[in-house]
């Protein structure tokens, strides 16, 4: 898996959740969806930020982008993957 694989797979979860498909990562049961993810970037040591996420589903899907509820699910998702960040940086 690379970056572009790995944010298209971002996007399209992102997409579905603003769909009404799956619920909330916040959810116990739908963490580990939004959690593998995670686990895919790490295990292909891919270095990717949040900011970096943002920049390229703002620039590949900007038309989603403009719509209110998948920007603030978007930025929901990148808070949760700055906390992971911040967990790998410190404790692993």
């Amino acid at each position: 898996m690379d970056k572009r694989e790995l944010v298209t797979k971002i996007h399209e979860y992102i997409d579905q959740r603003v769909k009404g498909i799956g619920g909330s990562p916040h959810q116990d049961g739908y963490k580990h969806d939004f959690l593998g993810i995670f686990k895919m970037a790490q295990e292909n040591n891919l270095d990717l930020h949040g900011d970096g996420i943002s920049d390229a589903i703002s620039e590949r899907w900007p038309e989603k982008v403009a719509q209110q509820k998948y920007n603030d699910t978007l930025a929901d998702m990148m808070r949760l993957w700055r906390e992971w960040e911040f967990f790998l940086k410190n404790y692993d």
